[in-house]
C-alpha cells in the first residue's frame, strides 16, 4: 500500500464559518482541542474514495483546497483535476480541442516540439539551396537539437501519445460523455451548460491526473452516460479518486472506500458505502446500549450526592455542637464534592472503535459533562451532548396532505394528453402524437437522453407550454407543484434575501409561524432560516424551494432532477417523503435508486423517433438496459 498523500487539513474554512477544527483556542478540559488531531487528509494511491458528509459541512470547499494547493505540505508531485459544478473549460473552439488542450503541460510540450521541427526543417531546406554554404553556427544547432531531446524525454515521461492517437482518445471520451460525433467537432458556444460540464468532465478524464477530484459528476448526465462514467473509473482510470456524489449505484460501482466529514473531522472507513452503513448501524445499536448504561450510573451517583447532601444538611440543622458531628457533617459533604467531580468525568468506557478510553489521546470521554459539548445549562455548569441521537432533524421531507379533489375517482385521468405534438416555431418537431395519462396517486418516471425533450414534456404538464397541435386536458381544481433545475440557482442570486423572507413573500397570507414550520418540515430551523439564501449550501437551498412549492399544498409534483444538490442521506429523506405523499409524482431523475425505490411506471421520450412512449416492462427491466 502506497500513500499518495498524508497532510494536515485542520484550520480550513469558508467565511467565517470554521469546517475542520482549529488546532488552538479550545481549553484543556473540552474535547474540541483533540479534535484537530483527526484532520489529515490520508489517501492511498490508486485507491477510489467517496467523500461522504451533509450538505453544507464543507465537502466542496476541502475539494477547492486540494485543488489550489492551499493545504500545507501538499505534495509537489501529486497533480490534481477538479470538476465541479461552474469548472471553467479548458480553451478550445469545439469540444475535441478543448479537451486536448486540457493538458497544459502536454499539449504546450508538442506545440515546442513542432515548433522546432519545423524550424529545424526550414533550416535543412535553407542549407540544401545555398549548397555548402554554412548554416547555424554548430553549437546553435546543437544546442536546438537538444532541446528537442529534452522535449521528447519529457513527453516519455509523461507517456505521451503521437497526435492522432491522442485525439482518438479524445474523442473516446467525449462520446463516452455522450457528445455525438458532430457536437465533438461543433462549436463549444453552442453548447448548453449541461454539456459543457460533460466537456469539462471528459477533459478531466482525459489529463488523467494523480488525484481526480469530482463534486456531484453525474448531476448532468444521463442514465447512458452515468453507466459509461462508472465504468471507465472502475476499470480503466489508473489514478486516485475523490469523489463526492449523492448517486448511490454510481458510488456501489466504483468506491472501494469512504472519508467520513462530519463534527468538524475526517474519519476513514476502508470499504465500501454499504459496508459503511451496516458497520455505523451496529455502531449506533453498541452506542444505544452504552447510553442506556451511562445513563443508569451516571442517576446512581446523583441520588448518591443527593443522600449525603441532605444527610449533611439535616446533621447542621439540628445544631449539634459537638465536634464529631461538625466532622461527619464536612466529611459527608466532602464526600458529595468527590461525587460530583466523578459525574462530570463519567462517559463512555470505550472509544467508537473499541479501545478504551486513554485521557492523553482521547481528551475526555465521550458523554461527559466536563466535554461541555451540550453547552452551558441555565446554572452556568456544562453539559454533555446526547451520546446517541436516533433522528436526526435536518434529514426531513414532510409534504402536507393536499385536499381531495372532488368527484375524480382513482381511475379518471387529472391530466389526459389527447394525440398532442410540440415543435418550437421553425423547428422539427420535438415529439408527435403523444398519448398519455396522469392520474392521481401516479409515481411516474420520465426517462430519455439529454435533450430528447423531457423538460419540454414538463412544460406541456404543467401548462407552462401549449401544444401545437392535440390537446392537454387538466382538471380544473388540480394544483401542480413544479421543482425545476435552476430554481437552486436563483436562489443563490438573491443575497439580500434569507429563507424565511423568501417564503413569506411568496405566501403572503402565511403567518411567520407557518412559514417557520413549513421550512420546519423540510430541516431547516432556527437561525438558519434568517442566512442570507446566497450563503447556503446547495442542499438548503433545495430544501428551500421545496418548502415554498409544498406550502401550495399540490395534488401532483412534478420534479425535474431534484437530487442534483442533495447529499445521500437527504435523497434517503426525500425518498421516503415522497413515498408518504398522498398525491401524484411525476419524476425526472438520473438517480437509479431514486427511480426504482418510487417510480412505478416509465414513460421513454425517444428523440430520434420523436415519441413518448410507456415502456412496457418493470422498472428494474428498464434500469438493466443501462447496465
Amino acid at each position: 500500500m502506497v500513500l499518495l498523500c498524508d497532510v494536515p487539513v485542520h484550520e480550513l474554512s469558508a467565511g467565517d464559518k470554521q469546517l475542520l477544527q482549529p488546532s488552538r483556542n479550545w481549553p484543556m478540559h473540552q474535547a474540541q482541542c483533540y479534535a484537530h488531531l483527526r484532520c489529515g487528509l490520508r489517501l492511498v494511491a490508486g485507491a477510489r474514495y467517496l467523500l461522504l458528509g451533509k450538505n453544507g459541512c464543507g465537502k466542496s470547499t476541502l475539494l477547492k483546497a486540494i485543488h489550489e494547493r492551499e493545504l500545507p505540505d501538499w505534495p509537489v508531485h501529486v497533480t490534481t483535476h477538479l470538476v465541479a459544478q461552474g469548472s471553467p473549460l479548458p480553451p478550445g473552439d469545439t469540444p475535441v480541442e478543448a479537451v486536448l488542450g486540457a493538458d497544459e503541460r502536454e499539449a504546450s510540450l508538442l506545440a515546442e516540439a513542432e515548433m522546432i521541427e519545423r524550424a529545424l526543417e526550414m533550416e535543412d531546406e535553407t542549407e540544401a539551396d545555398e549548397g555548402d554554404g554554412e548554416g547555424e553556427s554548430g553549437s546553435g544547432a546543437d544546442a536546438t537539437y537538444q532541446r528537442l531531446c529534452d522535449v521528447y524525454e519529457e513527453l516519455e515521461m509523461l507517456g505521451a501519445e503521437d497526435a492522432a492517437a491522442r485525439e482518438a482518445r479524445a474523442m473516446r471520451v467525449l462520446r463516452g460523455m455522450g457528445l455525438t460525433q458532430e457536437q465533438c467537432v461543433g462549436s463549444v458556444r453552442a453548447l448548453s451548460g449541461g454539456w459543457k460540464m460533460r466537456v469539462a468532465l471528459a477533459a478531466a478524464l482525459f489529463v488523467s491526473p494523480r488525484l481526480l477530484l469530482l463534486d456531484e459528476p453525474t448531476n448532468h448526465l444521463d442514465l447512458r452516460g452515468v453507466q459509461w462514467l462508472q465504468r471507465y473509473l472502475a476499470n480503466e482510470y489508473r489514478g486516485t479518486v475523490l469523489c463526492v456524489s449523492h448517486d448511490r449505484a454510481f458510488i456501489a460501482a466504483f468506491a472501494q472506500r469512504v472519508v467520513i466529514f462530519q463534527n468538524q473531522a475526517l474519519d476513514y472507513f476502508n470499504s465500501t458505502l454499504a459496508d459503511f452503513e451496516t458497520a455505523a448501524a451496529e455502531k449506533a445499536a453498541g452506542r444505544e446500549r452504552m447510553a442506556a448504561n451511562l445513563e443508569r450510573k451516571k442517576e446512581d451517583v446523583k441520588k448518591q450526592v443527593k443522600e449525603m447532601t441532605k444527610k449533611a444538611s439535616a446533621g447542621s440543622k439540628k445544631g449539634s455542637s459537638h465536634s464529631k458531628a461538625k466532622e461527619a457533617d464536612a466529611k459527608q459533604l466532602k464526600q458529595a464534592a468527590s461525587r460530583v467531580k466523578k459525574l462530570g468525568r463519567m462517559g463512555l468506557e470505550k472509544t467508537d472503535d473499541g479501545k478504551k478510553f486513554n485521557s492523553q489521546r482521547h481528551g475526555i470521554r465521550v458523554g461527559a459533562d466536563n466535554n461541555n459539548d451540550g453547552g452551558w445549562d441555565k446554572h452556568g455548569k456544562m453539559t454533555a451532548a446526547p451520546v446517541f441521537v436516533r433522528d436526526d432533524p435536518s434529514l426531513v421531507f414532510e409534504f402536507q396532505v393536499c385536499e381531495p379533489l372532488v368527484g375524480v375517482s382513482e381511475d379518471l385521468p387529472v391530466i389526459d394528453f389527447r394525440s398532442v405534438s410540440f415543435g418550437y416555431e421553425g423547428t422539427v418537431p420535438v415529439f408527435t402524437d403523444v398519448n398519455l395519462v396522469v392520474r392521481k396517486g401516479c409515481r411516474i418516471g420520465i426517462c430519455g437522453k439529454n435533450g430528447a425533450g423531457k423538460s419540454t414534456l414538463v412544460g406541456l404538464l404543467t401548462g407552462a407550454l401549449e401544444p401545437t397541435e392535440g390537446e392537454v386536458i387538466r382538471n380544473k381544481n388540480l394544483t401542480i407543484g413544479r421543482y425545476h433545475q435552476g430554481f437552486v440557482a436563483e436562489l443563490e442570486k438573491m443575497s439580500d434575501e434569507c429563507a424565511l423572507g423568501y417564503v413569506s413573500a411568496r405566501h403572503p397570507t402565511f403567518s411567520e409561524q407557518e412559514c417557520r414550520a413549513g421550512l420546519g418540515a423540510f430541516g431547516l430551523r432556527g437561525n438558519t432560516v434568517l442566512q442570507p439564501l446566497s450563503t447556503l449550501s446547495g442542499g438548503q437551498r433545495v430544501r428551500v424551494a421545496f418548502a415554498s412549492l409544498a406550502a401550495t399544498a399540490p395534488h401532483l409534483l412534478v420534479l425535474d432532477e431534484p437530487t442534483n444538490h442533495l447529499d445521500i442521506y437527504s435523497i434517503d429523506a426525500l425518498v421516503e417523503g415522497l413515498r408518504a405523499f398522498e398525491g401524484g409524482v411525476i419524476l425526472i431523475s438520473h438517480d437509479q435508486r431514486m427511480i426504482r425505490e418510487l417510480v412505478e411506471e416509465v414513460y421513454e421520450v425517444l428523440q430520434k423517433k420523436r415519441i413518448v412512449r410507456r415502456f412496457d416492462g418493470e422498472v428494474d427491466a428498464y434500469l438493466k438496459r443501462f447496465e
